[in-house]
């Protein structure tokens, strides 16, 4: 089978869409399939093991990433020149894999299905012009120009021949959007198929890293708006004085100035701001944890879904997840007992206080959300679910998934 995949960045790094790119062609081209991959943004960091397979990556001209150009702008860029790229290519695809950057990716992809019959598949991951426009509600303008960029991106993913999402909540509003339920596949995200083998203990991963032998509790990854840093803060502050925990984050984004404002009111001494790691010792890193906070918007239900939890679970540790209990993430996390989930501050504040004091009841939800993720969430089971969906004939749901929509 021959791949196009359309996306913003790919390779291997601390981007998750691009990281998740990189991973889901190495694993279809392990399986011999052939893969090219147009992006703007392309490192070389991606191996194949199956020399049956291939990975091209096409970049884009550089004048995409140039600093003159600003963020929106530079995206409308690059959706042109995928265009212009879906007008010109020759060759023929089997399937087409666009995914949510830049805004509007399925116009390409669809392009190319018109040229040469290929199937198209979304993988949305997130609905950015929803979120903004719930984000902005009380703002009228702003809120109604991303409301009808929304309906202009659904208008587009109604077309596609398959959409690929994180979540229940998320394939709700993609239906409740137009799109037909029988197009919409569930696949989780994951972590590296090498991390199942890993059994990394959390004192000896804490001396590695200079960090103090105390109950550690961790957030790792990027603190966007979405991700409601403010409650999550409040619901910490309780322990900011107790000296046998330490909560340690490496984050970027806007969250980041929530947490050091929390320090700075309480002349915290049990939290570490830590430099996020070389994606080699990310296993080892995250392993410092005896717990893993998530977290997720109110409002943001069924835009986006914590992709973090299963490389957390993968490793042994239990998540606790602040949002709503209806989102995928904390229904895998109370489904599988692989930790705890709370839709306020002062809940979650309860749960990690009875978890902090219960080495015996981490180490068993540890325990039982590597299990849970072995034997649903691994790489392999989503790239195979994947290949099931790029190959299917039709549109309708594929027995290769249980979770197929």
């Amino acid at each position: 089978m021959r791949v196009l995949l359309l996306c913003n960045s790919f390779g291997k790094g601390w981007a998750a869409t691009a990281h998740l790119a990189a991973e889901l062609a190495e694993g279809l081209a392990d399986g011999g399939d052939a893969v090219e991959v147009l992006s703007s943004n392309a490192t070389a960091q991606h191996e194949v093991r199956n020399n049956g397979g291939t990975v091209t990556v096409h970049k884009c001209n550089s004048f995409m990433n140039s600093g003159r150009l600003q963020r929106h702008l530079r995206e409308l860029c690059l959706l042109m020149y995928f265009c212009g790229w879906a007008l010109k290519c020759r060759a023929r695809f089997d399937a087409v894999i666009c995914l949510d950057s830049p805004r509007f990716c399925a116009l390409a992809a669809l392009i190319i299905r018109r040229r040469t019959g290929a199937r198209c598949v979304a993988w949305v991951m997130d609905l950015p012009s929803e979120q903004v426009s719930r984000h902005q509600a009380g703002r009228a303008i702003a809120s109604r120009i991303s409301g009808l960029m929304h309906g202009l991106n659904m208008k587009l993913l109604r077309r596609m021949d398959a959409l690929v999402t994180l979540g229940r909540c998320m394939a709700d509003v993609l239906v409740r959007g137009g799109a037909a339920r029988e197009k919409v596949h569930l696949i989780r995200t994951w972590a590296d198929d090498e991390w199942s083998a890993l059994r990394i203990d959390s004192e000896a991963a804490r001396r590695k890293f200079g960090l103090r032998e105390r109950v550690t509790i961790m957030y790792s990854g990027y603190a966007g708006q979405w991700h409601d840093f403010r409650t999550l803060c409040e619901a910490i502050r309780p322990f900011l004085q107790d000296e046998t925990v330490q909560f340690v984050f490496a984050v970027s984004g806007p969250g980041l100035g929530e947490v050091q404002r929390l320090v700075e009111e309480t002349s915290a001494k049990n939290v570490v701001l830590h430099d996020r790691v070389d994606r080699r010792d990310l296993p080892t890193f995250l392993a410092c944890g005896d717990v893993h906070l998530a977290s997720l918007a109110r409002e943001m239900l069924g835009t986006c879904s914590p992709s973090k939890i299963y490389p957390v679970m993968v490793l042994g540790r239990p998540v606790a997840f602040l949002g709503p209990l209806a989102s995928q993430a904390a229904m895998d996390v109370q489904r599988t007992g692989g930790g705890i989930a709370a839709e306020t501050a002062e809940d979650l504040c309860h749960q990690l206080r009875l978890l902090v004091s219960d080495r015996e009841a981490r180490l068993a939800m540890g325990e039982r959300a590597r299990e849970a993720y072995l034997k649903d969430f691994s790489q392999s089971a989503g790239v195979a679910a994947w290949r099931a969906v790029l190959a299917a004939s039709n549109c309708q749901p594929d027995h290769h998934s249980r979770d197929s929509c």
